[in-house]
């Protein structure tokens, strides 16, 4: 088979041939496009901690003088029952401590804020009948909301007095609040100090 024939016989691609013939061309447009996505990539807005919504609610109601049994059945009960007739609830969870209940409701992702807190709140206005008449004050519906959830928890521990682990609380808290992103620090478990003292009530 001669030369000329075998020529003949092989396909030819013309996106192949185009490329190949002009391979300064296709460089130079590569670059380009990897020029324009970087750049579009750096312009791109981005956060570390995006906005998400996600439609949960709180309901809290304190009731002081009561055990867990009995916040369980004169308060949680009837607003459990009252909440999951809700249209759109997708999980509801219950926790009845001494003094305290806390119903958290979770609807689905496709539902308003707005809508889940209204829902919520009559459904809480129905059970107010069925709830005991000297409650401490009404039940609160609260809104989860991601950006009042703190970022970062700091721990301090050691080998030292409450007094000195306090201090050494305070000076981090002054020192974390004076970093212009951090809106709030706050300091938990540690004891505030208390003077008592014992009176002679004869010496008196």
């Amino acid at each position: 088979m001669s030369q000329e024939t075998a020529k003949k016989n092989l396909r030819n691609f013309s996106l192949t041939d185009l490329a190949v013939d002009n391979g300064t061309s296709v460089v130079i447009l590569m670059f380009m496009i990897l020029l324009f996505g970087l750049q579009a990539y750096q312009d791109m807005p981005k956060e570390q901690y995006p906005e998400a919504s996600f439609p949960t609610v709180y309901v809290n109601t304190p009731y002081f003088g009561n055990s867990a049994a009995e916040i369980e059945n004169l308060v949680t009960r009837p607003l459990e029952n009252e909440i999951t007739s809700v249209t759109g609830l997708k999980a509801v969870k219950s926790i009845s401590m001494q003094d305290y209940s806390v119903i958290t409701a979770e609807f689905g992702t496709d539902m308003e804020m707005d809508d889940v807190l209204r829902k919520v709140k009559d459904a809480v206005d129905l059970a107010k009948g069925e709830l005991p008449t000297d409650l401490d004050q009404d039940p609160t519906v609260l809104e989860v909301n991601l950006s009042e959830l703190p970022i970062m928890t700091v721990n301090l521990s050691g080998d030292f007095g409450v007094d000195q682990l306090r201090e050494f609380g305070e000076y981090m808290e002054d020192e974390l609040e004076k970093i212009k992103e951090i809106s709030k620090v706050d300091i938990k478990g540690a004891l505030e100090r208390e003077v008592k003292v014992n009176v002679d009530v004869h010496k008196m």
